[in-house]
């Protein structure tokens, strides 16, 4: 570790423990203080993250703390850099958890339409979707887009979204890396 990256540790840490009766507030009973101070310390030993400025490590340690996603769990949230500032970012998995925890929604799932898939997309004024892919095919052809779908509890009711390929292509050029 260099001096730098030492010094931005130590300045981390003390931004953590001077906010730590802040985030107390916002804490879930499965996250501790101590864990988050651990993963920000984690943080810091990324040489990537470490460039970040100490602040902006600890900003994203407040909203897992408010979340209660936890960065480094595989597909809840990830610290990303961008620049010298450190990103809190959800991913799939933590929407997913973020939703269900808000009681409106019982499930999520998503998949691909690929051009053998058995499908049907209607939207308008009585929207459908029907998919029956074969997993067992050695060639589902191209994919064609992707879907994903949430269930209302209470109702039941279904809502989803397609977006085609070339969609997803202009959002995949269009993200920051």
């Amino acid at each position: 570790m260099t001096a730098v990256t030492a010094n931005k540790a130590t300045q981390v840490q003390e931004l953590m423990i001077r906010a730590k009766s802040a985030m107390a507030a916002y804490l879930p009973n499965v996250m501790s203080h101590e864990r988050l101070m651990r993963l920000a310390m984690a943080a810091t030993r990324d040489p990537k993250l470490a460039r970040c400025k100490p602040i902006s490590i600890v900003e994203c340690m407040v909203i897992a703390a408010k979340t209660g996603l936890e960065p480094g769990m595989p597909g809840q949230a990830a610290l990303v850099p961008f620049k010298d500032e450190c990103q809190f970012i959800p991913e799939f998995q933590g929407l997913v958890e973020l939703a269900r925890r808000s009681g409106k929604i019982g499930a999520v799932w998503a998949n691909v339409i690929y051009e053998k898939d058995d499908y049907e997309i209607a939207e308008g004024s009585e929207p459908k979707l029907t998919h029956k892919p074969d997993y067992f095919s050695d060639d589902r052809g191209k994919a064609l887009g992707a879907y994903a779908c949430a269930r209302f509890t209470g109702t039941g009711e279904i809502q989803w979204t397609f977006v085609p390929v070339r969609e997803i292509n202009k959002i995949m050029r269009g993200v920051r890396s």
